[in-house]
């Protein structure tokens, strides 16, 4: 993402596009503030951020007023609202992740979200990540999810079938 804050130049930002749950899902709280809401963060609301406890330290200063910190995204004023644990950069390992955008964005601040990306399932950008409850097992959680592959295919009218690729990057986080 271009990242600007407060009149400062823009600089090029790693970042993620994220469900709502993604924070909770993982078991990750915030170290300040708060994480998205699906009652506050609905398509159309104002654009909001949470970043990570690097980018607020070095970027931010550490500042406790997160309400009074304006970032401009892709020339987009977003709020920040929260503040990720220490040395947590995304599940992805690779680029860490400092700014975390909900899939709910407006797309002038997350281009990727242009166009319907959501709506059409062929796109590579997104990666599904899942917490395993205790004592299931890899194989399980692939089945389920390729059935539930299977399930959208069929409601979305797609009749060719598709591989069974998608799962075979399940790996322990």
């Amino acid at each position: 993402f271009t990242v600007a804050i407060a009149g400062s130049r823009a600089d090029r930002i790693t970042g993620q596009i994220v469900a709502l749950n993604y924070f909770p899902v993982l078991g990750v709280k915030p170290l300040t503030g708060r994480f998205f809401d699906a009652s506050l963060d609905r398509p159309g609301a104002p654009p909001r951020v949470v970043v990570s406890e690097r980018f607020w330290r070095t970027n931010l200063h550490a500042t406790p007023n997160l309400a009074a910190v304006a970032l401009r995204i892709n020339e987009q004023t977003a709020t920040v609202i929260g503040v990720g644990p220490a040395a947590f950069y995304g599940v992805l390992p690779t680029p860490a992740a400092d700014i975390f955008l909900p899939v709910t964005a407006n797309p002038q601040a997350a281009p990727e979200l242009r166009n319907g990306t959501l709506q059409r399932s062929a796109q590579p950008i997104f990666h599904i990540v899942v917490r395993l409850p205790p004592g299931a097992s890899a194989t399980t959680v692939a089945a389920c999810l390729n059935a539930q592959t299977r399930q959208l295919d069929v409601e979305a009218g797609k009749t060719e079938k598709r591989s069974e690729e998608h799962t075979s990057e399940l790996q322990s986080l």
